[in-house]
């Protein structure tokens, strides 16, 4: 089979993986893992799985380009991330904590804008404003 290999990899692109948990993630070259929303038990996730050619489960098979798919893509993770700092809420002190693990895991930045307010912002430059309560 025919794939991307990992020095071909770009950091913060989206690929089409064949994957076992996923078939669409973003590349994060300094973990050299992808991470994509998994859906396991009723509950959906952002997860990673690491490229096949560090003995990882995730073979990158193209590039995703297509402005829908992206947009759809970055649209589901950051519903994740707004669902899951909701979930922490506005008042624990480890939401900052929280934000920034899921800003590392997705690849992206997030910002507290003001103090219910977060923007996350994916390398491509699509940014999502977040309200946390």
């Amino acid at each position: 089979m025919e794939y991307i290999s990992l020095s071909e990899c770009k950091n913060g692109c989206v690929y089409r993986l064949k994957a076992r948990s996923f078939s669409i993630g973003i590349y994060n070259s300094s973990t050299q893992h992808f991470s994509g929303i998994r859906n396991k038990c009723n509950e959906v996730f952002v997860d990673t799985e690491y490229h096949w050619d560090n003995f990882g489960t995730a073979t990158p098979l193209e590039e995703i380009k297509d402005p829908s798919i992206l947009r759809k893509f970055y649209t589901d993770i950051a519903d994740i991330v707004h669902c899951k700092l909701n979930y922490i809420g506005i008042g624990n002190k480890n939401l900052a904590d929280a934000a920034i693990a899921l800003a590392g895991l997705t690849n992206s930045y997030i910002e507290r804008d003001s103090e219910h307010w977060f923007s996350l912002t994916f390398l491509t430059g699509d940014r999502f404003l977040i309200y946390v309560r």
